[in-house]
């Protein structure tokens, strides 16, 4: 007799569904097959309850295992362990004739709880043996091998051979390929005296197509004599034991694996999805509780179409999504998580759920609160199925369904801070320890002037940085021991407080590197402690943490009030702890955020005099790799060439705001696009000197050009380009020195006058300033100044001096600055020089050249005009002549003298 057991159980069909990417997951039971009255019952892990029973000459005979009649792994897909629970199949065959088929044995039905989308049938031991012995017992006589056939008798199913040893699907009916069966899968051979069959049982796995709710098969069976040298034989003992395990395919999100706590998301498939379709996964794991789509990208799980996500901002009180349903046949729950805190799980508070009935086709997802909303990259989970209580946890199996995960931006509701050139420097202050709010000002780099900004209320704010990534600046609360997001409306978020880094920490210095790296300081008076935090992760995460010793080569430094990021190092302007501290020297130094080093890269002396103290508490970067430290005391700001090393210099840059309890901020690949001037530097031309420098508003590098500018083209240059020719600016970069040249004839003190070719494109007037040296006294006097509007559009202006101190000699080449800006220029009159020749200004361009002065010439034009326009014989005309000075002399002879002719 042959011995089959089953271990799982189909289910009836009860509609059909498009065709999907095949299942290769499957979800197999574990626990032993229960039976009573007659009815087989198991439990699978998800809950899914599968039945199953027979009728007729057939019936379930005991529970077993997959692996009883014999065991060959590779006849099952998936491999399955032969100790895989089973039920059992008894077909008793006595009437059948002992050679040819045989119907009418009965019936199997095999039910499941839920729908089941192509669940898979493993079969083993179809086949046996009806054999007659002499009377010795021992000696074979007459023997049959049969089998027993599988038709299917529920419609709207198909079924697919997908391995397997002596099996195969002929049409709907699951037969042997060999009807001369054995009863064990490994072996063909029989034992004792019994012959050898002409193959082994019929072994392997059958998947049903289709949706599954109830599945029936009509058996029969197939009789065929063993061997020709004994007759063949059948009796009323006669029958076939066989064996059925049934998997199920499974669906599993693709979010990283901590959201799936060591138990992933996943649900067996059923006709209800997530949009069109769905997917299967993991094909050679029963049961598995790890996801084998899980990564950060959570877009490696085909056919997650049932949710479009809309924006989500973290200014927003609530937030609704509506999914798509496809092949609901009764009511379900579809449920959402979106992880608002960023912490990598899916919780409680951050789950919408919503019912739908049979044949829905959506159903919108409310989240009524957004608890703990954190902006940034994040993630979010669906799941449908008929399980309510399964389908509401974002972890776990179910026994019905769909799993889709998403990657999902919580855009800050914050706006950004601006990184085009020209970016202030942003400076943030408190009035005192107890403070709280933080005052927000916007400095001018070239300038110093400052602008107040939205304050952060509610806040007290410091070791600010700006972070190139997103354009936000991010900051240490003092008030609620956290990092913050700062937007440029004066609004915070919390964005949390990495593990490591102290609750109650006094980060007075920080900022952001520029892959994304915030770098936090903590002075403890005789060390640095320093911090690295990523907020390139969904929740900043301290990823390196160490101490710098403020004694360096042996000397004593105090003070970490800043630090800012240029070219992989973060900057300090410390003081030289000396015993007359308000003397104490500033002294430049830098961390490698490579190697994690420290070294003192130049003493600069006591920059700002003894009142000051030598405290820079507000530090700033350009995208020119240069350094800014701002004076509390007298907010002048140095800009400091780190890259020149031990020959840095700290050269007054602007005249900035005085300021304590600050620090500062700003985009550190912004350009400050400058404009200077090239003349000599005895007209302080030089940014050491206090020369002349424009910041060029509206520049674009590509073009050369400007929103306001002299001529038509412009470049940018760090300092001036000071040269006897007045042509440094010329021949560094583009030359874009539009006047001149110009020629001026020489005449009286007074009489001077040039064209000058301009562009204005700012929509207001400005003021074209002009300085020439009359005198040759190498600087420009306030004698020597004249100057006039230019309109809005203007393409041209007329520069007239008047009052020169002195006469401009034949042959000479005066230098001429011109400055062209917005700003209203004052001369202070406490200098010999015009103060308005140097300094800076918001907007514009200066340009320095020479004039070529020639000699004045004298030139005459004479005009008559009649008295009459028609004549008359004997009429007298009257002529009036006119004789003009075009020329530069003063005096030319135009005595009258009678001229006689026609």
């Amino acid at each position: 007799m042959a011995v089959l057991m089953l271990t799982l159980v189909l289910v009836s069909v009860t509609s059909t569904v498009a065709p999907v990417e095949r299942a290769e997951a499957y979800e197999v039971g574990t626990g032993a097959v229960t039976i009573a009255g007659g009815t087989a019952t198991q439990t699978l892990p998800s809950g899914l309850v599968v039945t199953q029973n027979a009728t007729g000459q057939t019936r379930v005979n005991v529970a077993s295992t997959i692996g009883s009649r014999g065991y060959v792994s590779s006849d099952f897909t998936p491999g399955l362990p032969s100790s895989t629970p089973a039920v059992e199949y008894r077909m008793d065959s006595p009437d059948c004739a002992s050679t040819g088929p045989c119907s009418g044995l009965g019936t199997i039905t095999i039910n499941f709880s839920q729908p089941v989308l192509d669940p898979v049938l493993n079969l083993a031991g179809i086949g046996g043996n009806s054999l007659l012995y002499a009377a010795d017992n021992v000696t074979v006589i007459e023997a049959s091998q049969l089998h027993v056939v599988l038709n299917l008798a529920t419609g709207g199913l198909s079924l697919t051979d997908l391995s397997g040893g002596n099996l195969r699907v002929a049409g709907s009916s699951i037969t042997a390929d060999n009807d001369s069966t054995s009863t064990r899968c490994d072996t063909a051979t029989q034992g004792g005296q019994i012959p050898t069959a002409g193959a082994t049982a019929a072994c392997g796995s059958v998947r049903v197509n289709g949706v599954v709710s109830s599945l029936t098969f009509n058996l029969s069976a197939v009789y065929t004599q063993t061997t020709g040298s004994v007759p063949p034989h059948n009796d009323n003992l006669t029958g076939d034991n066989f064996l059925i395990a049934v998997t199920v395919p499974q669906d599993y999100g693709d979010a990283p694996s901590s959201y799936d706590a060591g138990n992933a998301a996943r649900a067996v498939l059923s006709d209800v999805t997530l949009g069109s379709g769905v997917t299967e996964d993991n094909s050679t794991v029963a049961n598995g509780a790890t996801s084998p789509n899980a990564g950060t990208s959570a877009t490696t799980d085909g056919q997650d179409s049932g949710v479009s996500l809309g924006p989500l901002s973290s200014s927003m009180s609530t937030y609704s999504t509506t999914v798509a349903i496809s092949g609901a046949s009764k009511a379900g729950t579809v449920c959402g998580w979106i992880d608002l805190n960023r912490n990598g799980t899916f919780e409680a508070g951050e789950r919408a759920c919503a019912t739908f009935g049979g044949g829905a086709t959506s159903a919108t997802l409310t989240w009524a609160t957004l608890p703990g909303l954190v902006a940034g990259d994040s993630y979010a989970r669906f799941r449908i199925g008929y399980d309510a209580t399964a389908t509401q946890l974002p972890t776990g199996p179910s026994s019905a369904g769909e799993v889709e995960d998403y990657p999902l931006m919580i855009t800050s509701g914050l706006p950004v801070w601006g990184c085009g050139a020209n970016a202030d420097g942003l400076l943030f202050q408190y009035a005192s320890a107890t403070s709280t709010t933080t005052s927000v000002f916007g400095v001018d780099m070239v300038t110093g002037d400052s602008s107040s900004l939205p304050a952060i209320a509610g806040r007290q704010v410091n070791a600010v940085g700006y972070n190139v990534l997103d354009d936000y600046v991010y900051g240490w609360d003092f008030q609620q021991d956290r990092i913050v997001r700062i937007g440029s409306n004066g609004q915070a978020e919390n964005v949390g407080l990495p593990a490591g880094l102290p609750a109650t920490g006094n980060f007075l210095a920080g900022d952001v590197d520029d892959a994304g790296f915030y770098w936090l300081a903590l002075d403890n008076g005789t060390s640095v402690s320093w911090y690295k935090v990523d907020l390139t992760t969904p929740v900043p995460t301290l990823v390196a943490s160490g101490t710098l010793s403020n004694t360096i080569g042996g000397v004593a430094y105090e003070f970490t009030f800043d630090w800012a990021f240029v070219e992989g190092r973060l900057y300090r302007v410390m003081r030289r702890d000396t015993a007359t501290p308000l003397t104490s020297p500033a002294v430049l130094v830098s961390f490698d955020t490579t190697t994690l080093t420290q070294m003192v890269v130049k003493n600069f002396g006591d920059l700002d005099g003894a009142s000051s103290g030598n405290y820079y508490g507000a530090l700033y970067a350009d995208g020119d790799g240069f350094l800014y430290a701002s004076n509390n005391t007298t907010g002048t700001i140095y800009r400091i060439d780190v890259a020149s090393g031990s020959a840095a210099t700290a050269t007054v840059f602007a005249a900035g705001p005085a300021s304590t309890n600050n620090d500062g901020a700003r985009c550190a690949d912004s350009i400050i696009a400058t404009d200077y001037g090239d003349a000599p530097d005895t007209y302080r031309t030089l940014l050491g000197s206090g020369g002349p420098r424009h910041t060029l508003g509206g520049y674009d590098g590509t073009t050369g050009t400007a929103s306001l500018m002299i001529g038509d083209a412009v470049d940018r240059e760090v300092d001036g380009a000071a040269t006897v020719g007045a042509n440094g600016d010329d021949v560094t970069g583009a030359d874009d020195e539009s006047a001149g040249p110009y020629t001026i004839a020489a005449g009286g003190p007074t009489a001077a006058a040039i064209n000058v070719p301009v562009t204005n494109n700012l929509g207001i007037p400005a003021t074209l300033y002009a300085w020439i040296d009359a005198n040759n006294n190498g600087v420009f006097d306030p004698s020597e100044f004249a100057s006039t509007t230019v309109a809005a559009g203007a393409s041209s202006a007329t520069i007239a001096w008047t009052g020169l101190p002195a006469a401009l000699v034949t042959g000479s080449a005066p230098y001429i600055r011109l400055r062209l800006t917005t700003d209203v220029l004052t001369d202070s009159a406490l200098t010999a020089y015009d103060d308005r020749a140097t300094g800076p200004a918001q907007d514009g361009e200066v340009e320095d050249l020479r004039a070529s002065i020639t000699q004045a010439t004298s030139s005459i034009s004479l005009t008559k005009t009649p008295n009459r326009t028609s004549l008359v014989a004997g009429q007298v005309v009257t002529y009036t002549f006119v004789a003009t000075n075009t020329g530069r002399e003063k005096k030319v002879d135009c005595t009258p003298r009678v001229v006689r002719g026609s």
